[in-house]
């Protein structure tokens, strides 16, 4: 696949390359020996390809333009070598660490910060599946169903995509599965180390992101409240909780009170019930309503395989009750659905822009993995005695690379084609450094939006 960019072939020929690399890692998982350091290994260095195969191989890719802005504020950092200004954003300003850890990264590679924007923040997320194994090895005790997981989690597109914008909120993610795991071996093993790490964690989290650390506490709440609904081992502690909410509330009042303001002055007097409101355009006037929905019903394809097997592993979990801990994640997992399957809840600009509840799909993604893993192996256990077991494996793994496929279609070709540029050409780039070094400060311009932010206007 690496060839295949740097001689530059067809993004399909990579497409499909990437997908096979997918599958073979799927089959590996099933096979009779298995070699858990390889695996781990193979996913995060597939991932890592995918995302520097849509990052590095594009002159400067911004796909929301956030990255834009978040470069401008990482090469203040490194030039002043200090903090960006309020008066820069005030939104970003009392959490700096992404923009520090941005700017400490361009000195020590001598590269500008949109470089090792790209270079390094991935290799700080691809590393989430490592941390994710060992979640999932502590809570299923099965290297098989931990390992799949690892690999489902892989392919999610939000997975994708995300990475490769690799902005403030997906680092607070970063921060989140260590802070899970944190909480994990901390009980399990009863260090201090891990006592600590935890601390470390949740700062990391509030300082690096506004407002994830709200969005988070929630999905902790939820969890411990399963744990004291199904009476299993608690990993949860309330004294844990209470101090990361004491923590990040006492941060935003008394160190962000002007981020505060502006969070809380956006949401009063909204509109609650605005349902339906958010996709009234479409993208081609002249489709009916009927053609609309089978175009929605094909693009949510790779959804409807993962909740084929997701129930099958939330069912399969609640209904065997072992290990013990399992029913927690699954009644976890069914709660959070809402959250990451289509539903009405997204068509509210209120809820879905203004309280951002899309920022929870890359959030639950691994508890999502982890259910889709369950049902896969599962339906492969259950049907190993049967007469017609090769039929059925050839099925499961037609359903899967299935899945492969459609997962992996807008993160490698979606957000790379022509229509609807994600990116900005040689040409254009050019343009706007001889609009920074020749045209006076101050001088009135007027541009398209994605320029806009390029200047961070």
């Amino acid at each position: 696949s690496i060839i295949i960019l740097l001689i530059d072939i067809n993004r399909i020929a990579y497409f499909f390359v990437v997908a096979a690399l997918y599958l073979t890692i799927f089959v590996q998982i099933f096979s009779q020996k298995i070699s858990t350091n390889a695996i781990i290994l193979e996913i995060i260095s597939v991932m890592a390809n995918v995302i520097y195969g849509t990052t590095l191989v594009y002159p400067l890719f911004f796909r929301t333009t956030d990255i834009l802005i978040h470069n401008i504020f990482s090469t203040v950092t490194f030039l002043s070598g200090h903090t960006i200004p309020v008066d820069l954003d005030a939104s970003y300003a009392p959490f700096p660490l992404f923009h520090i850890y941005n700017a400490v990264s361009s000195s020590i590679l001598g590269l500008p910060a949109q470089d090792t924007h790209f270079i390094v923040m991935c290799l700080a997320y691809v590393i989430v599946a490592l941390f994710l194994y060992k979640i999932f090895k502590v809570i299923s005790d099965n290297e098989q169903v931990s390992l799949l997981a690892c690999l489902c989690f892989s392919v999610i597109p939000t997975v994708l995509t995300r990475g490769i914008e690799m902005v403030t909120s997906v680092t607070a993610f970063v921060g989140f599965v260590i802070l899970l795991y944190s909480i994990l071996m901390a009980k399990e093993r009863g260090s201090i180390a891990y006592s600590a790490l935890i601390i470390i964690s949740a700062i990391f989290i509030i300082l690096v992101h506004q407002v994830s650390i709200a969005q988070i506490v929630p999905l902790i709440v939820l969890l411990m409240a399963c744990e004291f609904i199904l009476g299993e081992q608690q990993y949860f502690s309330t004294y844990q909780v209470l101090f990361i909410i004491v923590t990040f509330s006492a941060y935003w009042i008394f160190s962000s009170r002007l981020f505060l303001d502006q969070l809380i002055g956006q949401r009063i007097d909204l509109d609650y019930f605005d349902f339906g409101e958010k996709h009234q355009t479409l993208i081609d006037p002249s489709l009916d309503q009927m053609q609309v929905a089978v175009m929605f019903l094909q693009n949510q394809i790779d959804m409807g395989i993962f909740l084929f097997f997701a129930l099958i592993g939330i069912g399969y979990i609640l209904y065997r009750q072992k290990p013990a801990y399992l029913p927690v994640i699954a009644v976890f997992s069914l709660c959070v659905l809402m959250f990451y399957i289509p539903n009405p809840l997204f068509t509210s600009q209120t809820i879905a822009r203004i309280y951002r509840i899309d920022r929870f799909w890359i959030l639950i993604a691994p508890f999502m993995a982890f259910a889709m893993a369950s049902g896969v192996l599962w339906l492969s256990k259950l049907f190993q005695k049967h007469a017609k077991s090769k039929i059925t494996y050839s099925l499961i793994t037609f359903l899967f690379a299935l899945f492969i496929l459609l997962s992996l279609q807008n993160p490698i070709l979606g957000i790379t084609s022509k229509e609807g540029r994600s990116y900005f050409t040689d040409g254009e780039l050019h343009g706007y450094h001889y609009v920074t070094e020749k045209i006076p400060y101050g001088a009135e311009l007027y541009s398209d939006y994605h320029t806009t932010r390029y200047f961070c206007l």
